[in-house]
């Protein structure tokens, strides 16, 4: 399966923030493969060279994105969460009901939805993320905007397609 992540880097150059995204994409070892841009190729339009996104040159559109892939982010939790409630079982109804001795299938999805919200939350750099912050290995914005306060025109955002 295809998803797609931005990635959060300082770079001088729009093509020094791709390099460095790709020299660290092996970090993502949840990935059999990726690549800068893949099935997403292009998707910031004409206006910015292929793939990264310089704050510096159109704030309004950078954030648009930040918020856009930070929005999916919550929304992965969003949708586990109804997916463990649609289940009927509060979480301490789900331990009690665990036992090591026999297969109990029904609790291999709902440990999912609880899996999927708990690494997160937890902030672990999964295929679930949607953004990823490399210079702070945080799925969190605030150190982003940090950095986008000292050196503007250094932030970039890297479109890379992830094979799961």
């Amino acid at each position: 399966m295809h998803i797609v992540q931005l990635l959060l880097i300082e770079a001088d150059t729009h093509q020094e923030a791709i390099g460095i995204v790709e020299s660290r994409l092996e970090e993502a070892d949840w990935s059999d493969w990726s690549v800068v841009g893949g099935r997403w190729e292009g998707m910031f339009g004409d206006d910015e060279p292929t793939n990264a996104l310089n704050y510096a040159n159109d704030p309004e559109v950078f954030m648009k994105w930040i918020n856009t892939f930070s929005e999916y982010r919550h929304t992965h939790m969003k949708e586990s969460l109804a997916a463990f409630d649609k289940e009927g079982k509060t979480l301490g109804e789900v331990i009690d009901s665990y036992d090591p001795r026999i297969n109990n299938f029904d609790l291999g999805m709902v440990g999912f939805y609880i899996r999927r919200i708990g690494t997160l939350i937890a902030d672990y750099w999964t295929s679930d993320s949607a953004i990823w912050d490399l210079e702070a290995g945080t799925g969190g914005l605030a150190y982003l905007m940090e950095r986008i306060e000292k050196d503007p025109k250094k932030q970039f955002a890297v479109i890379v397609d992830f094979h799961h």
